[in-house]
């Protein structure tokens, strides 16, 4: 993936981690729901995806926490 971001002149800072918080944002702006994103990012628990998403800014979970099916 390195090789293929670098050939197409993406700097070194972009990563194949960039492309997973690139689908998280993205599943999470289209309405995709916490555990689908959860299960797409490979997180056991979902309390470490709303961290995740949490850390690039998004906030408005705990509605959603209550709601989210015990496995």
């Amino acid at each position: 993936m390195t090789a293929i971001l670098r050939s197409m002149g993406y700097s070194s800072e972009y990563t194949l981690y960039s492309l997973k918080n690139t689908g998280a944002i993205s599943f999470y702006k289209a309405g995709i729901g916490l555990v689908e994103i959860q299960r797409q990012i490979g997180h056991k628990d979902i309390n470490t995806t709303i961290i995740y998403l949490r850390s690039m800014g998004f906030d408005d979970f705990e509605n959603v926490r209550k709601n989210v099916p015990a496995f």
